[in-house]
Formats: structure tokens, sequence, C-alpha cells
């Protein structure tokens, strides 16, 4: 009987076997997403997605920092959709814009721009939730703007 199954198998069935292999490695690959950031530098515009999974932005010595931004006029933008999620920026700089988007399963946030002119927006959407954003760097600290 076996043998029988093994004569039937063609070309066209070992291709497909080949594609769907090779699909699902893919997505065993992609299950990890994680970007370090230690940016020192004026003017610098970033756009970040994470989709799905591991998600994570952080700081690149170490995994319980925060990432790193420094520098005046930057304007950052970061979104990660579902999955284990977690952001933590940590900023220094004046006119520091600092734009985060979760959406979905167990999200965290965390933004700390130490600066003047600083704007930190966060929206969160479902699941676990946790935010905690901080602007200035003491009572002295003028126009910052929080918006949850």
């Amino acid at each position: 009987m076996i043998k029988n199954i093994l004569n039937k198998i063609t070309g066209t069935h070992l291709g497909i076997l080949v594609i769907v292999l090779f699909f699902t490695a893919q997505a065993c690959y992609a299950q990890d997403n994680e970007i370090n950031i230690d940016q020192t530098g004026n003017n610098l515009t970033l756009d970040i997605l994470q989709a799905g999974y591991g998600n994570t932005i952080r700081r690149l010595d170490n995994a319980n920092s925060a990432a790193i931004l420094s520098g005046a006029t930057n304007t950052v933008s970061l979104q990660q959709r579902g999955n284990n999620n977690v952001l933590g920026i940590w900023t220094s700089g004046s006119d520091q814009t600092l734009d985060a988007y979760t959406e979905g399963d167990y999200n965290a946030v965390l933004l700390d721009n130490h600066g003047n002119y600083g704007k930190l927006k966060v929206d969160v959407v479902g699941d676990n939730n946790y935010a905690w954003l901080e602007a200035g760097t003491s009572n002295l600290s003028t126009d910052n703007e929080i918006q949850l």
C-alpha cells in the first residue's frame, strides 16, 4: 500500500511540500521581534512597526533598560500590533516628539523624556496594558505635553 502511494507522488506534490515547508519555517523564524536603540544626534525621524509576537524596543546594552535617544528635534513613531509588546524609550533633549501605539496582548509602554518642549502621545488598545509617561527633568522644565 505504501509503495502504491509513493508511486503516485509527482513533482507537483513535492513542489507543494517544499513551498509549505518554506512558509512554515518563515512563520517560525518571524516569531521574535526586538529593536535595540542607542541614538545620539539631532533631527532624527524614526518610524517602527512591530507586527506580532515577542515585540520589545529597548536599549542596546541591557535587556532591562529603556532605549536611549539623545538630541534635539527628534520625531519617533512606534507601533506594536499584537502579542507580548513593551516599549520603554528614554530621551534627553528638547523638542522631542514620541508617539507610541500599542494594540493587543500584554502591552507595557514606559516613555521618559528629559528636556523642554517634549510631546509624549500614547494609544493603548486591548489586553493587559500599563503605561508610565514622564516628561521634563524638574519643575523648571517647560512646555512638555503628555497625551494618553
